[in-house]
């Protein structure tokens, strides 16, 4: 029984140690804060002062350090206690279109790991995530905001402009360069896209998959980098979009550049789709 008293206290340092480390580095930057505050802003100080020891009521602004008046400013800017975050068991959540391993009834104890099977057509999405108290679970992160996800799959198939796309392909191509797509969710709630003054629109699940939010594109899209910008995920939308027969208006379609990758450059491309259709339905192969 000794021993596995001692185990579990084992285990409970090993979770407490990384909440103690971020703990002591906000002491220590807390620390350094104060004293920049209280730092002299000209090395004029202790010179003016010899001459003048009386001098601090004009001087303590600039020489705070040397006349002694920085009691003030770490008094309101009090260190914090050094004391473990409060944790405890958790309720499981309900995940849409999933069920959580075990009972419903069942607590969580700290530290657990979330584990979620999705049903039949639904994909698993969002990094693992483990119980911190109640109804919060973080991660790696330590944003509680993003639980996994269920996320309906339907199909690779594109139809259309792809307004109805939900699969799971989470790539694009730019400059010949195909690469990830980033976390929906993630990358409009810590502010890496800032490009659009609506962008609670794109918080369209925990998940990187493609998707054409509102249908307001002309095919399937997805956010990268930080700041994060949106690229089209397919050169071209669904053959649908030639039916009832596509025309050349201009002579100039000759070099119609039909292909899509960034939002900023829709404009451009749609023109192409609109002025030469014929010659992009036959680049897109319909």
């Amino acid at each position: 029984m000794g021993s596995l008293n001692g185990l579990v206290k084992l285990e409970k340092r090993e979770k407490e140690a990384p909440l103690k480390l971020r703990l002591m580095e906000k002491r220590a930057a807390d620390i350094e804060n104060i004293e920049k505050k209280c730092a002299d802003t000209t090395k004029k100080c202790a010179k003016m002062l010899k001459k003048s020891p009386s001098s601090c009521d004009m001087l303590a602004a600039m020489c705070p350090a040397s006349c002694g008046a920085c009691g003030d400013a770490v008094e309101e800017e009090s260190l914090p206690e050094d004391t473990a975050e409060t944790y405890g068991q958790c309720y499981k959540p309900i995940i849409t279109m999933g069920k959580v391993k075990g009972k419903s009834t069942d607590l969580l104890s700290y530290g657990d790991k979330l584990e979620v099977k999705c049903a039949g057509g639904y994909s698993l999405s969002g990094e693992s995530v483990s119980c911190l108290i109640q109804n919060v679970f973080t991660n790696e992160d330590t944003d509680a905001r993003l639980l996994p996800e269920c996320i309906l799959n339907t199909g690779e198939a594109l139809v259309g402009n792809g307004a109805s796309y939900s699969g799971t392909k989470a790539t694009f191509t730019a400059d010949g360069v195909t690469s990830d797509c980033g976390n929906w969710n993630k990358d409009v709630m810590k502010g890496f896209y800032m490009n659009d003054y609506d962008g609670g629109k794109l918080i369209l699940g925990n998940h990187n998959f493609c998707r054409n939010p509102e249908g307001s594109h002309p095919v399937p899209m997805c956010l990268a980098g930080n700041p994060a910008k949106a690229y089209y995920c397919f050169d071209y939308p669904g053959c649908e979009v030639c039916d009832g027969g596509a025309v050349d208006l201009t002579s100039s379609c000759g070099n119609a550049k039909c292909e899509y990758t960034t939002v900023t450059g829709q404009a451009k491309t749609n023109w192409y789709w609109d002025n030469c259709r014929a010659t992009c339905c036959a680049k897109a192969g319909c």
